[in-house]
């Protein structure tokens, strides 16, 4: 996994006499990416359909509205796609809520109910299909650069969401926190990510290794 965040944002790695380090072309990150060069990057998560649910007509038709929102976008374009674990943290907590909430007794066993199936379910192995995708372009500067990304991000997304796969622009928080979660597996677990955090914090766990 680390291997696909290091090509998403283009982290080439070199080696030295006794360890490989990481070279990051990358300045700063933002509403954009913005990289050496003048290129600039943004990452879209995409949440995909249930292609199991579907006829062959309707993936066809999926498939005709994925292509025509990969060829609305003329610059380079990247689609990584990763499994990430459900959170059902929230769904308790608002089940929990809903329960202090509530007179019926009725309804509190209901709620209740829900609340230990949901907690059985999240034991088990249960994963979703994200879709990854960066878009870039090589701009003079940062103005127009943002310009041109979010036409082309408003044209992919409304490409697909036509068809229930909806999408969603990472920001400056976000892409730090997908970087953390994946270069750093095991730390990230015990430390969370601290809102001064530059990449260089980000990768430290992994740029020795």
């Amino acid at each position: 996994m680390s291997n696909l965040i290091k090509d998403l944002l283009k982290i080439k790695s070199k080696n030295t006499s006794d360890k490989k380090t990481f070279n990051l072309p990358i300045e700063e990150i933002g509403d954009l990416i913005k990289c050496k060069d003048n290129i600039y990057k943004i990452v879209l998560k995409v949440t995909p359909v249930n292609g199991d649910l579907l006829s062959l007509e309707n993936l066809g038709v999926i498939s005709e509205s994925i292509q025509g929102a990969i060829s609305s976008f003329e610059g380079r374009i990247g689609i990584y796609i990763q499994s990430e674990c459900v959170n059902v943290a929230s769904n308790i907590e608002i089940i929990e809520d809903l329960k202090n909430n509530l007179n019926s007794e009725v309804k509190l066993v209901l709620l209740e109910e829900q609340r230990k199936h949901i907690l059985s379910m999240s034991s088990k192995s249960r994963n979703v299909l994200y879709f990854y995708t960066v878009l870039e372009v090589k701009e003079d500067n940062y103005n127009s650069a943002r310009e041109l990304l979010n036409d082309a991000y408003q044209s992919f997304k409304n490409e697909l969401e036509l068809q229930g796969m909806f999408v969603d622009q990472l920001y400056e928080k976000d892409i730090k926190y997908l970087l953390y979660k994946r270069m750093n597996p095991e730390s990230s677990q015990v430390e969370t990510l601290g809102d001064d955090w530059e990449i260089e914090d980000i990768l430290t766990e992994n740029a020795k290794v």
